[in-house]
């Protein structure tokens, strides 16, 4: 902890302010002389509208018919950083732009941003005890700010052809909140509904029915797949059977067992039965599988730093995916650093830099991360060990297997791997051991490698250009010619891919290649395969050509050379277009062989949704070489409960009909009642929420608590939410294990006076079940008191005064005005923590302080509602009650402070010595007091460590934030170090 004498010498730099000890009386002779008079003034109160601002009430004042906007109100909605010094009555800060300063001078009626200054009349601009006011003229005249009041409605609104900064702050929210969807800047919220493992649990079957009448023998198909919880863990597995009139078969398919074990690093997924190993080459096979691969996969590599020059003042912006992720001004060294998590798969990354001179500089680049890559410092392995399911090939039997892999992430652009595979088949009693490398160069260019000295050397390499051009090239050299790695007794394998859009007389193209050779001995196959593609609006032509070329040394064997021509064209929806050809694709294809010198076939489709929940389609072919003709035609429907397909189809004089029925059934064995989908859920997860108002205050559903009948769900991932007749919301669809997010929409109930007990929160999803959870509802409570000014020893209710009440342990954030007898209340407060203070602007109007500083409450969850009553303020003059006379305070000192400054410090030091006492709440008394005073950057960040030390670290957050703000070189304390660098013995 900073010694108190280095602190006073800090401190006497911040608080050391011009101050005014007649600052009551010069405040009323403004108000009296320069301003409205108090007798004839009236407040207007007028719901103020903005983007990113919940609907707010503003107090103006109304004065020989002329409105009189509140300057700092305004500017605290609107998000404008500004200072007062309610002793010289100024108002002075910057708008929208660090350099764009402004001073705003009420008693001189002076005004000036940047470089320029303007002098007004006593009409446009006064001081009352509450706040600044000026003419909404003169809003627009200095800051371009059209405000359009609507007297009738009572209706207050802005207009500016700039953004405002609460405006910009609700933008960055949305989207964080739309990336939060698919990157890895989700944040969840405390988790509720702990995972309960079951002995047996729930179930999902999927099903899929199908006939086929033919003039041919009828055949029947039937599949499904089973899934429960079973001893803790998931069980399901699948079977297809084949029934006709002579035969019938039936077989069993990817029948396991697994089990997931929380917060084991070292061990997160136990398989027993049927799964596939991770091997150089995958291979299904019937035992036991470890890994302590996470469950979630990883959706973040690691944090990657843009570094880079620009001159002084430049402003660079780094956008990701077309999503501004970071900002920041060059300092005056001329370099900038822009660190942001990356996340796996394709990401393109845009940087702008916009030079003071007007010119601007983009660099456009795109970063692979493919999902092999490890974040660096993690290790996870893959152990599997069984028999392998299906013979090799050449071989009668089932050989015993054993697979072992280990990777590492050595950095964000290396991981390495290593591993050994065993078949009792084709190794003598010796694994075969394997290496690899995964490797990123110069951000785009891929690499990866792969040695087995006893099977196969390999090598590829990818890159994929901010265009979205992209090319692979692999080779594969044998070593052996075993039936697992070497299937086609090859020499060596070489593959190579190109894709390259281009744009020709502005029109848009696109060019394809595949290669691709194997050798084996003197012979070879080669194959070539290529297409060229344009797009004219909703039509698209495609042209292909393929050929296969066999060789025996420089001796042609073989060709089969084709060329394809292909059309597609998407009707629009527009009404402009024929109300039978809306939303319509149509198809068509010509094939031509080259070998033959022949036309070979022409096909024809067109497709179209029908109804609501419909889509047919319909096909036409003809094999120009045998003049055979082909017809199909086809309908699904997705119904509720099950999704229905029907196709006829004639070919060759021969005709036959297919119909299918596929869906799933769930059991919810909480509410015993089985649910019907149409989608398949074996392998996944559901939930079911019961929504209710507790009249008993029990927390579970009893009887004679009411039912609440309300879809009031959002999910911050991809889920199927519907609400059941019996009440019950229902959710489908989800990822086992994986954790949610889960948001109640309280807009959809609809008591709008019932909240729910918890809010927002998560849970993990349970597997192969719907996870049940019941979520009480109660009367939100009721906060009412009042702000009395004590003044002569007496108390009187003071209108027009803001107090903030915010939630400790949850949201709600909101500010309430006092009417003019000085009472205030504010209704729908969800249960929680809360606490409550007074507007510390107006508490420098007035020159008082606030007993109590801050006033903390429960509002209990209770049916009938909970009612908080005189929950007042009572304002005194400030010449609050010092601390103890032997804070450390030199006289020399406070005879160059004034006295409210010297105040202010006394009370700072209070502080310190409270919370080295472990006197916390004492503490923040005091340090709300001080600020009150004088709002510092050091009284911030010593509020906030005390508010971290009480336990309420989001709250610490912001008067950190706050503080950094105010002066970005502040010292933060560590979260981790605070409490035992200031109070070891603490816990």
């Amino acid at each position: 902890m900073k010694l108190v004498v280095c602190i006073i010498a800090i401190m006497v730099w911040l608080l050391i302010l011009p101050g005014s000890p007649d600052h009551s009386l010069k405040l009323s002779a403004i108000a009296a002389d320069n301003g409205p008079d108090e007798a004839v003034r009236e407040e207007v109160f007028l719901a103020f509208r903005h983007r990113g601002v919940d609907e707010q009430v503003v107090t103006a004042i109304m004065y020989r018919d002329r409105i009189y906007l509140p300057v700092s109100e305004l500017f605290d909605l609107l998000g404008i950083y500004y200072q007062t010094d309610a002793g010289q009555l100024l108002l002075s800060g910057h708008y929208l732009e660090p350099d764009r300063k402004f001073r705003l001078d009420f008693s001189q009626f002076r005004v000036s941003i940047k470089d320029e200054t303007f002098n007004f009349s006593i009409d446009e601009m006064f001081v009352d005890e509450m706040d600044f006011y000026m003419d909404p003229e003169l809003f627009s005249k200095i800051f371009n700010m059209d405000f359009q009041i609507d007297l009738s409605n009572l209706f207050l609104r802005l207009q500016s052809p700039e953004t405002m900064p609460v405006v910009r702050r609700f933008e960055r929210r949305e989207q964080r909140a739309r990336m939060e969807l698919g990157i890895p800047y989700l944040e969840f919220y405390s988790e509720e509904f702990e995972r309960r493992r079951s002995l047996l649990g729930g179930g999902f079957l999927d099903y899929s029915l199908t006939a086929n009448i033919s003039d041919r023998p009828n055949n029947y198909n039937y599949s499904g797949a089973l899934g429960m919880e079973v001893l803790g863990g998931d069980l399901q597995g699948g079977l297809f059977g084949v029934w006709t009139e002579t035969t019938s078969s039936v077989t069993t398919s990817n029948m396991r067992w697994r089990y997931v074990f929380d917060d084991q690093p070292w061990l997160t997924q136990l398989y027993v039965g049927q799964h596939y190993s991770e091997g150089l080459q995958s291979r299904q096979f019937r035992g036991i599988h470890l890994t302590n691969q996470p469950i979630m996969p990883r959706r973040m590599l690691d944090d990657f730093v843009f570094h880079g020059t620009a001159p002084a003042d430049s402003e660079v912006e780094l956008f990701i995916n077309n999503r501004l992720v970071d900002y920041q001004i060059v300092d005056e060294m001329g370099t900038y650093d822009l660190t942001v998590p990356m996340t796996y798969g394709s990401n393109q990354v845009r940087l702008m830099v916009y030079e003071p001179d007007g010119r601007i500089r983009e660099d456009d680049r795109r970063i692979q991360i493919p999902f092999t890559f490890l974040p660096p410092g993690e290790f996870n392995y893959n152990v599997s060990a069984g028999r392998l399911e299906t013979p090799l090939p050449g071989s009668q039997s089932y050989s015993d297997m054993a697979s072992a892999k280990m990777s590492y992430g050595v950095s964000n652009w290396l991981t390495a791997s290593l591993g050994g595979d065993y078949y009792s088949e084709i190794h003598d009693n010796r694994p075969l051991l394997y290496g690899g490398l995964s490797a990123r160069f110069f951000d785009q260019y891929l690499t990866s490698i792969d040695i087995a000295p006893d099977a196969l050397y390999r090598i590829s390499t990818s890159a994929v250009y901010p265009n979205s051009a992209s090319w692979d090239i692999t080779y594969t050299h044998f070593t052996t010619e075993d039936a697992i790695h070497n299937v086609g007794r090859y020499d060596y394998d070489a593959r190579a891919n190109l894709f390259l859009p281009f744009l020709f007389s502005g029109t848009p193209f696109n060019f394809r290649l595949h290669a691709d050779r194997q050798a084996f001995g003197s012979r070879s196959n080669n194959r070539i395969r290529t297409e060229l593609g344009v797009r004219f609006g909703r039509l698209t032509l495609r042209s292909g050509y393929r050929d296969t070329f066999r060789y025996d040394g420089s001796e042609r064997l073989s060709t089969d050379g084709r060329l394809t021509s292909t059309v597609t064209y998407s009707a629009s929806r527009a009404r402009t277009t024929p109300r039978m050809f809306r939303g319509t694709y149509f198809r068509t294809q010509l094939d031509y062989s080259l070998s033959r010198d022949k036309f070979e076939r022409i096909d024809f489709q067109v497709s179209r949704r029908v109804l609501s929940n419909g889509w047919f389609r319909f096909s036409a072919g003809r094999d120009l070489i045998s003049q055979n003709n082909i017809f199909e035609a086809g309908l699904t429907f997705d119904f509720n409960r099950t999704r229905s397909t029907t196709t006829a189809r004639t070919a060759r004089g021969s005709s036959s009909v297919r119909q299918s029925l596929r869906g799933s059934v769930g059991f919810d064995d909480y509410h015993e009642r089985m649910v019907f989908y149409n989608r398949q859920q074996v392998g996944r997860a559901a939930a079911s929420f019961r929504f209710f108002v507790d009249h008993n205050n029990s927390g579970t559903y009893d009887e004679g608590d009411e039912l609440i009948h309300a879809d009031a769900l959002r999910l911050d991932r991809t889920g199927r939410t519907r609400l059941h007749d019996d009440g019950i919301v229902r959710v489908t669809q989800l990822q086992q294990y994986y954790k949610e997010n889960v948001e109640i929409n309280t807009g959809a109930i609809p008591d709008p006076f019932l909240v729910p007990y918890v809010g927002d929160f998560s849970f993990i999803a349970d597997p192969n079940r719907f996870k049940p959870m019941d979520i009480p509802f109660y009367m939100s409570g009721v906060v009412e008191g009042m702000v009395l000014r004590q003044q002569r020893g007496e108390d009187h209710g003071l209108g027009g005064v803001r107090v903030r009440i915010r939630q400790l342990d949850g949201d709600f954030d909101k500010t309430v005005r006092t009417f003019s007898d000085g009472s205030y209340y504010t209704m729908e407060i969800p249960p929680g923590r809360y606490e409550s203070w007074v507007d510390s602007t107006q508490l420098d109007f007035l020159d008082v302080y606030s007993d109590p500083a801050i006033m903390r409450y429960e509002v209990e969850a209770t049916a009938e509602g909970d009612i908080l009553e005189d929950m007042n303020f009572v304002l005194f003059d400030r010449v609050p009650e010092m601390p103890p006379d032997e804070m450390p305070v030199s006289e020399d000192l406070l005879q160059r402070l004034t006295e409210r400054a010297a105040n202010a410090l006394r009370l700072f030091a209070a502080a310190q010595q409270a919370t080295v006492d472990q006197e916390l709440e004492k503490a923040l008394d005091f340090i709300q007091r001080s600020l009150d005073l004088y709002e510092t950057d050091y009284g911030l960040a010593l509020k906030g460590s005390i508010n971290y030390l009480l336990g309420q670290r989001e709250i610490a957050r912001e008067f950190w934030e706050q503080a950094s703000q105010r002066n970005p070189d502040i010292e933060i304390p560590d979260m981790d170090e605070l409490e035992r660098s200031i109070i070891p013995e603490r816990n």
